[in-house]
């Protein structure tokens, strides 16, 4: 492992610990911590790679803006969630970045799995998809699980910390 790598991981490992431990204190990821990390992510791509690295950073976090801004309606994920995920992307870079949104989406999937498990939703959720009501039930399962008539609400940041380590190394 070349030594820009063990920065590139002690960044995303600090990132996200300082993230998941504020989201589940107060339900928030703040652009204090957010920020700088993205501007972390462009200085350790530009000091690796030059200007390529920069633009592989720029890449990962504009990436991660673009998909979430086509697909928010439908994810419900939140500013706080899409910025870590945005630092972690500019950190990571562009490719890297790519593998971490699907993994964290599949991490997402499984917490929200777990939830409904744990508060007796599972059942539900099943026959509204056995109803044909599959791209309704999709579309709108953030909703229902995350604040709404349940009250369960889900961090996201454990999925995008799990997500973007497991494609660290999967890919790395």
């Amino acid at each position: 492992m070349h030594i820009t790598e063990y920065w590139n991981s002690a960044a995303l490992v600090l990132l996200f610990t300082i993230a998941v431990y504020a989201d589940f204190t107060t339900g928030k990821i703040p652009n204090k911590l957010t920020i700088p990390f993205i501007a972390i992510g462009l200085v350790l791509q530009s000091a690796a790679h030059g200007l390529y690295g920069f633009m592989q950073s720029l890449g990962g976090a504009g990436a991660v803006v673009l998909l979430f801004l086509v697909f928010g309606n439908i994810s419900k994920v939140g500013g706080g969630d899409i910025k870590l995920m945005a630092a972690a992307g500019a950190i990571t870079g562009l490719a890297l970045a790519l593998w971490a949104i699907l993994l964290s989406a599949v991490a997402g999937g499984i917490l929200a799995i777990a939830a409904m498990v744990k508060h007796k939703m599972l059942l539900k959720f099943a026959k509204n998809m056995a109803l044909g009501k599959l791209i309704a039930t999709v579309a709108h399962a953030g909703e229902g699980i995350s604040a709404g008539a349940s009250g369960i609400k889900i961090r996201y940041s454990p999925a995008i910390a799990l997500g973007t380590l497991a494609a660290l190394l999967w890919k790395g």
